[in-house]
């Protein structure tokens, strides 16, 4: 009977052991990022990237400035991302209702998002699609075929000038 209390308690001193590294583990790979108001998301809820899930939600407390929501992400994402990564809430119709954070990573050029960064959020979904939709209209006016084409009409036009 003493060896099985022996065995439990060894058990429950490795779990907790393990129990408080895994929490330090996430508070060493956790970044803060504010919005004007929760949105719905709640401790838990998926933190995805280019449709992959690369984090969750530790928890949420009002701040002076909004709302604080801490996240987990791991040290390989955080190195994907940067100082000027873009997070926002998605309402989330594509999930069944239920909002999600979605992140881009940032600006090249500009240092990895270190842990325990104070980051800012935004609530608009609407102006993160036009993020896209920007960025789109920049690759496109950067294409070499369009510059070609843009120098030809110039061409053209000075060439009906004369």
């Amino acid at each position: 009977m003493k060896k099985i209390w022996l065995v439990l308690l060894a058990v429950a001193v490795l779990g907790g052991a393990g129990f408080g590294l895994w929490q330090l583990y996430q508070r060493n790979n956790s970044v803060t990022v504010v919005f004007a108001d929760a949105g719905g998301i709640t401790p838990g809820t998926g933190v995805w990237m280019a449709g992959i899930k690369v984090g969750r939600v530790l928890g949420l407390q009002v701040a002076g400035d909004g709302v604080e929501i801490r996240l987990f992400l791991g040290k390989e994402v955080r190195q994907q991302l940067t100082e000027t990564a873009l997070f926002v809430i998605d309402p989330g119709p594509a999930q069944g209702g239920r909002p999600v954070l979605r992140v881009k990573a940032g600006a090249g050029g500009t240092p990895p998002l270190a842990a325990n960064s104070r980051l800012r959020g935004v609530n608009s979904f609407a102006l993160w699609q036009l993020d896209d939709y920007s960025q789109k209209v920049l690759e496109f006016m950067n294409e070499p075929q369009l510059q070609e084409g843009i120098k030809r009409l110039e061409q053209f036009g000075n060439e009906l000038r004369k």
